[in-house]
């Protein structure tokens, strides 16, 4: 966890608790606040071993602990990558590639022929439907804080999808796409102001796979993307951050809280700033 309010504090880790931690590989992450209840959920993709799981732990901040409480799978979330949830039991995810994980040539034909065979999936705490379909690599999948917009970023179609969505049968429209000639991994709604999206790009892609160690390590990018639902979505695209990797290596993701962003990378590190300039 990271405290906004008490950044000289830095990130403390939670421990996980009724939960096999040998068969957990994670990747994507989303909170849920039950309204009635008070509480707060954390939900997790795991690759495991068996397949594609999504991990539902309760939060126990004060005793910074992670209870673990259900686990869920279905075929119909077969290569997930993120997910958004909508209740304690129901969630978006994005399967990134119709060729799941094993079959090495066929995903290298779908991510070097740059196919649109990319999903979102809905699962309603029974089963899976995919609800869009048709986009390069869908990577990170957000809900708007009113629960209107889903919006999902495209790491190999280098933008960022905005859907409405029913909130009666969670179908989705999708209303406009964004170009960010960046390939983004992650998108965030902004808490204060849901038309703020915040994004973790790459902003070359053969170097995002380099390691750290390398001679060309993966730089850093953090875009702001404000969209006007008043005046046909227009859209205006402010870079905040952008690091040839000298100080941030491969940014994820980035949170934004009343002038303070948190960037997440993909293996390095976390880091905090102060914005000073005009957003």
């Amino acid at each position: 966890t990271f405290d906004f309010n008490h950044p000289e504090k830095n990130a403390t880790a939670m421990k996980l608790v009724g939960f096999d931690q040998s068969t957990f590989i994670p990747h994507g992450v989303n909170y849920y606040m039950d309204k009635d209840t008070g509480k707060y959920y954390l939900f997790v993709v795991n690759h495991h071993n068996t397949g594609e799981h999504i991990e539902r732990f309760l939060i126990n901040f004060k005793e910074k602990t992670l209870y673990h409480e259900k686990t869920f799978s279905d075929p119909g979330l077969w290569s997930i990558n993120d997910i958004a949830a909508t209740s304690i039991d129901s969630f978006y995810a994005s399967n990134d590639r119709w060729n799941a994980h094993g079959h090495v040539k066929k995903q290298m034909f779908e991510f070097l022929g740059l196919t649109r065979w990319g999903s979102i999936a809905y699962f309603d705490g029974e089963s899976a439907r995919t609800v869009a379909y048709g986009y390069m690599f869908p990577n990170g999948v957000n809900l708007s804080p009113d629960g209107r917009y889903v919006a999902v970023a495209t790491f190999l179609g280098q933008s960022v999808h905005l859907f409405e969505r029913n909130p009666t049968d969670n179908s989705l429209k999708e209303i406009k796409e964004i170009p960010l000639h960046s390939h983004c991994d992650n998108v965030e709604f902004d808490p204060d102001n849901q038309n703020d999206l915040w994004l973790g790009c790459h902003p070359i892609l053969w170097r995002c796979f380099q390691s750290e160690s390398s001679k060309a390590p993966p730089p850093s990018q953090v875009l702001k993307v404000s969209y006007d639902p008043k005046s046909n979505y227009s859209t205006e695209i402010v870079e905040l951050y952008m690091d040839d990797s000298r100080i941030l290596m491969g940014s994820a993701g980035a949170a934004h809280y009343r002038g303070k962003l948190l960037i997440g990378t993909v293996f390095q590190k976390l880091m905090y700033c102060d914005i000073q300039t005009p957003y």
